[in-house]
This record gives structure tokens, C-alpha cells and sequence, in this order.
């Protein structure tokens, strides 16, 4: 899966889809892209770069871009790479500074020059100090039977304990809380562990209607793990949290 979040320290792969009138389209080439900030918004002069010969941009112009659909599905995009960008404020305490693509390209090889501003965000590093913990292993210690039908043990199952930390934390991410400020995840993986074991046996409902049944139960189950567990959470986000620091995961959600 492709970084979608940039980074300072690392490529810059901007992703462009032309639109007009919420409808995608294909361009014809690229005539140049110019990476400006941070922070400031490029002048129209900048955008314009008539003759190619404004300045102010980070770096050399980029002059190729790729239609690229890595996925297979959904509108291709053009891939655009802009080198490394080196943080001038290392020090600073925000999370991301802004920076502006500037686009000029024709839709038709015969056609006039078109343009287009999008703005991006470059993170500074972070880390997570937990995660989600779940093993094969302990999906099976639930509900033995899920061992001897997994086809390619113990991927099928790891496939099952990865949806279920995915909708964890897209729970959480409904509920305000930003991941990189999570921690003690593995307060979670209880929840997540009956989580995995429901998807695995829908997965099996073909097989008999017990498998719905159990289904629904360890969901259920899981539900009731999820609300009633305490996470820490940074909550003023300066990377050093009080241990005593907690956040429910159930429908509190908590003010920004």
C-alpha cells in the first residue's frame, strides 16, 4: 500500500487526479510542478510560471509525471515525485507544516495550458509506543474449531485479526482520537481478539447456521470489551503523558 501522508526526510509522492465538474479525466502531459512553502502560498506569478521561469520553488521543476492505479480500482492517478525535503524548524512542537503543489499541464496536446494549486501536508516523525496484540494462537484458544478449518493456517486467521484491529481503530478514529497520541493500546486486545474471532466465523456461515450465531455472540462480546476499556490518550498532545492519562473507547468521545 502506498504512503499516502508525507513526510520530512523522505520522497514526496504527490497524487493527482484532474477533475472538472466532479468528473475525472484524463490529461494529455505534464508541462511542470513546482513544490512552494512552507507554509506560503505561491504567488501568481509562481503559478503561472510562464516561460518556466519564475523561482521561489523548493528544488528543480518536475517535468514527468505517471498514471499509475495501483490498486485496480477506483480513477488512475498521476504520480509525481518531488525529492526529500529537509525540516527548517526541526524543533518545532507542530505536528505538520503546509506546502503547495503548482501544476501546469495540457488536457489536450493541442489545447492551452492549464493550471492548478492543491496543498499537502509534511508531517514531522512520530512514534507509537504500543499496538494491538493478537496471535493466531489466541483466536483459536476461543473457538478451537477455527484452527482445523483455516485453509493456510495461520494466514486465513491473521487475515480475520487484521480486520478487526482495522475497525478498532477506525472506531476510535470516528470517536476524535488521533492514533498518534494513543497509547497502551494493548488494553484492546481482548476486544480485538473476540473481533477476530466473529469475522472468522461469518466467514464460515456458508457451513452452517451455528457459525451465524457464533458470530454474532463473540461480536458481541468484543463490544462489550471495546466500551469498557481505558486506553491512555495524550491528551495535550506534548508526547508525554501522565500514565494516569485514560480515555473510554466506548461512545464518549472527547473535545479537541
Amino acid at each position: 500500500m502506498a504512503l499516502i501522508r508525507h513526510i520530512y526526510g523522505r520522497p514526496i509522492v504527490f497524487r493527482y487526479i484532474p477533475i472538472a465538474g466532479d468528473e475525472e479525466f484524463v490529461a494529455d502531459s505534464l508541462i511542470s510542478a513546482r513544490l512552494y512553502g512552507p507554509n506560503g502560498y505561491p504567488s501568481d506569478a509562481q503559478i503561472a510560471d510562464s516561460g518556466q521561469a519564475s523561482t521561489g520553488h523548493i528544488g528543480s521543476r518536475v517535468t514527468e509525471w505517471e498514471l499509475v492505479n495501483e490498486e485496480g480500482t477506483g480513477p488512475a492517478e498521476y504520480r509525481i515525485v518531488f525529492p526529500p525535503i529537509s525540516d527548517a524548524q526541526p524543533d518545532s512542537r507542530s505536528e505538520y507544516d503546509l506546502f503547495y503543489v503548482a501544476l501546469n499541464f495540457l488536457a489536450e496536446a493541442t489545447g492551452e495550458p492549464l493550471r492548478d494549486v492543491e496543498q499537502i501536508q509534511v508531517f514531522r516523525a512520530d512514534g507509537l509506543t504500543s499496538k494491538i496484540r493478537v496471535r493466531a494462537e489466541d483466536v483459536w484458544s476461543l473457538e478451537s474449531k477455527l484452527e482445523g478449518l483455516d485453509p493456510n493456517p495461520p494466514l486465513w486467521t491473521e487475515e480475520k485479526i487484521e480486520a478487526a484491529i482495522e475497525e478498532i481503530l477506525s472506531r476510535l478514529e470516528g470517536r476524535a482520537y488521533a492514533k498518534a497520541r494513543l497509547f497502551n493500546l494493548e488494553k484492546l486486545n481482548g476486544a480485538a481478539r473476540r473481533l477476530a474471532c466473529s469475522y472468522g466465523c461469518f466467514d464460515l456461515i456458508s457451513q452452517g447456521t451455528e457459525w451465524a450465531e457464533k458470530a454474532a455472540f463473540w461480536r458481541e462480546q468484543s463490544d462489550v470489551l471495546l466500551d469498557i476499556a481505558k486506553i491512555g490518550y495524550d491528551q495535550g498532545a506534548a508526547d508525554t503523558p501522565a500514565p494516569e492519562e485514560k480515555v473510554n473507547t466506548g461512545a464518549v468521545i472527547i473535545a479537541k
